[in-house]
């Protein structure tokens, strides 16, 4: 298991050396920084979601179950139904922040991102983790995680202006 993490977190760093920053590198710095922290926030999601992911752990093949029910582990009661809720609102909330600082996008655009990112990761859990289950509650509860994010990046945007002006700055 070990050695197949240290390969997924290869695969991922060779990514952003080879593949995202020579496309970033020319850019002002502040797009350089929020589009390295939103590459990193993505690399951490993946790794709590669906890493390690190894070729005997993929299910092309089968269908997998979908838990079509929103919030059923939750009116259930069963354990650990409201702290999953939490940690997924919590998991989205960078998401909401980095992706229209690192793109420059608008609100709607950010939600609508974020909710085919969760989508993406709820169909490509069972196949990488037998033991994952696709679940729409996941995916609601994500998305407001990243609605909560817009907010505070529409909170604080006078302090992320000034952040951003300190950080173009630097490339002066």
């Amino acid at each position: 298991m070990f050695w197949a993490y240290c390969f997924n977190w290869s695969l991922l760093i060779f990514g952003y050396v080879f593949v995202v920053y020579p496309k970033i590198k020319t850019q002002t710095m502040d797009n350089i920084v929020f589009k390295t922290l939103f590459y990193v926030y993505v690399c951490f999601v993946l790794y709590f979601t669906i890493m390690p992911v190894t070729l005997s752990s993929l299910r092309f093949f089968s269908i997998q179950p979908i838990a079509w029910y929103a919030f059923e582990d939750v009116l259930l009661q069963r354990p650990n139904a409201i702290k999953e809720v939490i940690l997924n609102i919590i998991m989205l909330v960078p998401f909401g922040i980095l992706f229209p600082l690192a793109f420059d996008q608008k609100a709607s655009t950010t939600v609508v991102m974020a909710f085919f990112f969760s989508v993406f990761i709820e169909l490509i859990q069972p196949y990488v983790n037998p033991a994952r289950l696709s679940d729409i509650t996941d995916v609601l509860t994500n998305v407001i995680g990243a609605i909560i994010g817009v907010g505070i990046v529409q909170m604080l945007y006078p302090v992320i202006t000034h952040i951003r002006k300190s950080l173009k700055k630097i490339d002066a």
